[in-house]
């Protein structure tokens, strides 16, 4: 537990009574007349004598005030991923990886100078050599500076396919992101003589999506209707991939 989560434990400890009794005061009369009544001094002491004895309702009650807002924090979620659906499976602003037709797709916003980013990308292929029908959509979102935007530009301009892909791997794999050293990857010099700027609009759109689903940072992930903000491991992805193909299982109809 962090200092963060323990400061707001101690604060929701120390609201608790008041709160409870203000509970007790709505069930037994109306609201207009509860928000009114001063709080009953016996009925403080009959709560705060309940507490000690029983402390363990305090706990019971972050517990599942917790629950509640991990659960109504869910709901909000779920509602922005359907709200971006289609931005989300859109190749504008993409390098798409693995099979473009497949079942579960994976979104990872990237910032090619995002050492996270960079320790993830391993696992997200090593997933899609073992699962030919999963695709990644790479949403190119430069935060860290002029040669990040660069670099996403470069990636942008050269589309989609083989050679594209190519690039994303090799940008993940420079030690650096100057023009440079950018124009001497395969196929880079080609892209770099037509221009970059092209590029621009497809990567604005990507921050103004990710904006929406309140991502401040690289990497993070989309898995259905899971949202990662922050590096995770190959396991845990293989596990929201397996979840959300559980999931579509249960939506399709079944086939008499």
């Amino acid at each position: 537990m962090n200092l963060f989560t323990q400061a707001s434990r101690k604060q929701r400890v120390a609201s608790l009574p008041s709160l409870i009794v203000a509970g007790l005061v709505f069930l037994t009369g109306s609201m207009a007349t509860a928000q009114a009544a001063p709080v009953d001094s016996a009925l403080m002491a009959a709560i705060e004598s309940v507490l000690k004895a029983k402390p363990e309702l305090v706990r019971d009650a972050l517990d599942e005030l917790q629950r509640r807002e991990q659960a109504e924090q869910s709901r909000r979620e779920r509602e922005a991923l359907a709200a971006v659906e289609p931005q989300l499976a859109a190749t504008e602003g993409t390098t798409v990886l693995g099979n473009p037709q497949g079942d579960v797709m994976v979104v990872e916003f990237l910032d090619y100078r995002c050492g996270y980013c960079r320790k993830m990308a391993p696992g997200v292929d090593q997933l899609l050599a073992a699962d030919p029908k999963l695709k990644v959509h790479i949403k190119h979102l430069p935060i860290l500076g002029p040669d990040s935007l660069m670099a996403a530009q470069l990636a942008v301009a050269a589309g989609q396919g083989a050679q594209a892909q190519a690039l994303h791997h090799a940008l993940l794999e420079v030690p650096e992101l100057s023009e440079t050293v950018l124009r001497a990857l395969p196929g880079a010099k080609a892209v770099f003589d037509l221009g970059l700027g092209a590029s621009t609009p497809a990567i604005r759109k990507n921050q103004a999506l990710a904006e929406r689903l309140g991502i401040q940072g690289t990497p993070a992930l989309i898995v259905g209707e899971f949202i990662f903000r922050g590096a995770i491991d190959a396991a845990q992805l293989a596990s929201a991939i397996q979840a959300t193909r559980d999931n579509q299982a249960k939506a399709s109809p079944r086939k008499l």
